[in-house]
């Protein structure tokens, strides 16, 4: 019993860990700069600015209170193409630069998220079989009352029994609910590597016309109360620099 308290214990602090930290994420909101202007798209309110060769929209996605996610739509009204790479999108705060995701640091970290719900899973499971595995057994109690011969005498019983077939089925249950949980487990894995491909931004060549959207991940600033952080973030887009400016909402 104490080995099993100890995995329930293992079991609840990876839970606290791997639980997303919806509660404590923060909000930026955009600062237009001169020649820049702001548009709601579906909710996010949305920095709008354009260069001789680019028009770009850029919006602040909440994340954690460490990171957020930047979404960036850009389209091609030049007559020639180029290529915005992961490399031209920059962050910063003050003096300070703040650290840019590559989308293969993306998928890293995604992985690491799999491998954490993966433990959680399985410690789950082997508390369900150590339940499933102590099924069938039982105690049976009562009292009772005898007479004879004038006399009358009572007492108390108790005995242990084992249950095969209420223990096979517990077993059996808990084998279901396991393959449930991998196949559930697996399937949200699969889910979230197919969004996070469609949904990242990665090294683009934009010919005339053609547009893109994607997300970075950025990690914020530190949050001062008295003075609210501004994040920065600048796009080298065919050479020219384009700054994009948030500030945090308190």
């Amino acid at each position: 019993m104490k080995c099993f308290r100890g995995m329930v214990s293992v079991f609840l602090v990876i839970l606290l860990v791997t639980l997303p930290a919806v509660a404590s994420e923060r909000i930026f909101v955009p600062v237009a700069a001169d020649g820049q202007e702001t548009e709601y798209d579906g909710g996010d309110e949305t920095l709008i600015a354009g260069t001789g060769r680019a028009f770009i929209a850029v919006s602040f996605l909440p994340e954690s209170k460490k990171s957020c996610f930047i979404k960036i739509e850009l389209r091609n009204i030049g007559e020639t193409s180029f290529t915005l790479r992961e490399t031209d999108i920059a962050a910063s705060s003050g003096q300070d630069a703040l650290a840019v995701m590559t989308y293969a640091e993306r998928v890293k970290e995604q992985k690491h998220a799999e491998m954490w719900a993966n433990v959680a899973m399985g410690m789950s499971a082997m508390a369900d079989g150590y339940n499933a595995g102590s099924a069938g057994y039982g105690k049976s109690s009562g009292t009772f009352t005898a007479s004879g011969n004038g006399k009358k005498v009572e007492g108390s019983y108790s005995s242990s029994y084992y249950d095969s077939s209420a223990a096979y089925q517990a077993q059996a249950d808990a084998q279901s609910r396991s393959m449930q949980m991998q196949e559930r487990q697996a399937a949200n894995a699969k889910f979230a590597r197919q969004e996070l491909k469609d949904r990242a931004f990665r090294t683009n060549t934009l010919s005339p016309g053609e547009w893109m959207v994607g997300d970075v991940k950025v990690a914020l600033p530190k949050k001062n109360k008295k003075d609210p952080p501004e994040l920065v973030v600048t796009l080298s887009v065919a050479g020219e620099p384009v700054q994009f400016r948030f500030r945090e909402q308190l």
